[in-house]
């Protein structure tokens, strides 16, 4: 049956002059749902150290009550200058209980925000969720550069670090609305460079905003096409197309894209001998969210059967 020059798509584009483009299509909005949400993560932080905060400021002042000696009387600069920034620009996350001393102050101030913010970001880092720790990042460095301005000529003193990190304190509540706003850009940004086409000689995946990736898979490399598709992807037509490849003998899957070698892959049982290509959902290794996702598994499917070029079968 002769293959059509072209199914669904809107591009229109020829990844070769003489290659017709049979499938084209970009990632859906509503695939992206989970990552615009993720951008949201330092307004998330700062209302969690809100809290944080409350608990500690009790947790230390019970303390106080019990060992008089945990909370030292601060100096009469320390406690001038703390209570000044508390009452004119620390704004909600840095309401605390006064009477601490400055060790005791500094010390839940490292912890939330700065903690708070730093473990965020560890965390997204790790599991590889750009979304999750660009902003907490973001956040901090904009918050630190201000604080470092604003909190004047720097010393090597507790009242300059206590006074440098309530401007911390203060700078996240602002700024992890920034950054959020910022992410949540790039995150849009991101998934419009994105463009998956098939050709009837291989599969064309590219994108990037810093980084340009683009990378092209045989039709005789892929081994199987599986489509994923959840409840929402059903009632508005989209999904995740991922086609597996034959190139590597070795499994490795993708946890949250973290790689761990030797491992079965969770795209389907028993399966743990094919290669690693097509074990990942990122967005720049298979056909993630796209519109009518059964159009393109269909024409896969159909091209992965066809002999390898310089291949005459029986």
């Amino acid at each position: 049956m002769p293959v059509p020059e072209r199914i669904g798509g809107s591009t229109g584009k020829s990844v070769a002059r003489d290659s017709p483009i049979l499938f084209s299509a970009r990632p859906e909005a509503m695939s992206f749902l989970y990552r615009y949400l993720l951008s949201f993560t330092p307004v998330v932080l700062v209302i969690l150290c809100m809290g944080i905060r409350g608990i500690l400021d009790s947790l230390f002042l019970a303390a106080t009550h019990m060992v008089p000696a945990l909370s030292p009387v601060p100096a009469t600069h320390a406690s001038n200058v703390s209570s000044a920034a508390m009452t004119q620009y620390l704004g909600l996350l840095n309401t605390g209980t006064p009477g601490f001393g400055e060790l005791a102050a500094i010390t839940i101030l490292l912890v939330a925000p700065v903690g708070v913010f730093l473990l965020a970001a560890g965390i997204g880092g790790s599991f590889r969720q750009t979304e999750a720790w660009t902003g907490p990042t973001l956040t901090l460095i904009l918050s630190s550069c201000a604080a470092y301005v604003l909190a004047g000529s720097y010393s090597f003193s507790m009242t300059y670090l206590l006074l440098f990190l309530q401007w911390i304190a203060f700078l996240v509540q602002p700024f992890s609305i920034l950054a959020s706003v910022l992410v949540l850009g790039r995150t849009e940004k991101f998934r419009r460079s994105i463009e998956y086409t098939i050709t009837p000689d291989s599969i064309v995946i590219r994108g990037g905003i810093f980084k340009h990736v683009e990378q092209t898979i045989p039709h005789h490399q892929i081994s199987r096409v599986i489509l994923e598709q959840d409840l929402i992807g059903s009632r508005f037509n989209y999904g995740t197309v991922i086609p597996r490849s034959t190139t590597s003998r070795h499994a490795a899957i993708s946890f949250w894209g973290i790689e761990i070698s030797g491992q079965k892959d969770p795209a389907g049982p028993g399966t743990g001998s094919e290669g690693s290509i097509g074990t990942s959902r990122d967005p720049l290794d298979c056909f993630f969210g796209i519109p009518d996702p059964k159009t393109a598994q269909r024409i896969l499917e159909k091209m992965m059967y066809r002999p390898a070029p310089g291949i005459i079968k029986d």
